[in-house]
């Protein structure tokens, strides 16, 4: 059995793309502030610092020393999240791998915004970016510092391989994408401490912090809309909180 599934869409439902609210001044009916809150890891939990060890190392501050989860990393989860759920467009989908089989098979209205006055929810929270335009987030997350470190042995993981989207109809329905792709929750997961094997092809050696490590992150937002983005920060946050697994 695949470890993910697709969370699917209705193809004829289109993102409600609007002008967003600028950042000059505080506008009506809308929320500025900040969130404050912390994070529990559930199971094991590896953000890897890009510095090759091995193993793979948790990411830490250079100055402190304390492990991280960068922000950058807490706002793409947050508007992936988004952009699922809203619905926003699929701003990193282009189609042009395995041969660009997938090229066609998104609707046009779900493709990424163009027009920086005209845009979907997450674009409108969090940004966009094209040659039409620019606009910056009205979203922004402090990079989250751990305050309880539960240490946890060196583990290996099973062979992991890449995706395989030329498998068409498993990635198809209806003619169209099946869907954003989302990984079940394993618990326990599959991570074994047999030293036996290290060095095998496709096994990672890896070092993550345990369960029960705890972060405390925030979260800035200035101008969200209280009708329709403000319910939705919210959402985002409460569910992508804890969620992130080795």
């Amino acid at each position: 059995m695949n470890p993910y599934d697709f969370v699917s869409y209705d193809p004829n439902r289109k993102p409600d793309r609007q002008t967003p609210v600028g950042h000059l001044r505080f506008a009506d009916r809308c929320c500025t502030g900040r969130i404050r809150g912390t994070l529990t890891a559930l199971t094991p939990l590896l953000i890897p610092d890009a510095v090759q060890t091995t193993p793979k190392q948790f990411l830490r501050s250079r100055m402190t020393r304390k492990a991280i989860i960068p922000g950058s990393t807490l706002k793409g989860l947050f508007r992936g999240l988004v952009e699922t759920v809203a619905p926003g467009c699929w701003r990193l989908f282009d189609g042009n791998y395995e041969g660009a089989i997938y090229r066609d098979k998104l609707p046009v209205e779900y493709r990424a915004c163009e027009k920086p006055d005209r845009l979907c929810p997450a674009c409108r929270m969090f940004g966009m970016l094209s040659n039409s335009g620019v606009l910056f987030g009205k979203v922004a997350c402090e990079d989250a510092v751990c305050l309880e470190e539960k240490p946890h042995p060196v583990g290996y993981t099973p062979p992991l391989a890449g995706p395989k989207p030329r498998h068409a109809a498993w990635y198809l329905q209806n003619g169209y994408v099946a869907g954003r792709k989302f990984f079940f929750h394993q618990d326990p997961i599959q991570f074994s401490t047999d030293r036996l094997l290290a060095g095998r092809p496709l096994v990672q050696a890896l070092q993550p912090l345990g369960t029960g490590t705890r972060f405390e992150f925030v979260v800035n937002f200035q101008n969200i809309a209280q009708q329709d983005e403000w319910p939705l920060l919210l959402y985002e946050i409460g569910r992508a909180s804890c969620r992130e697994r080795v």
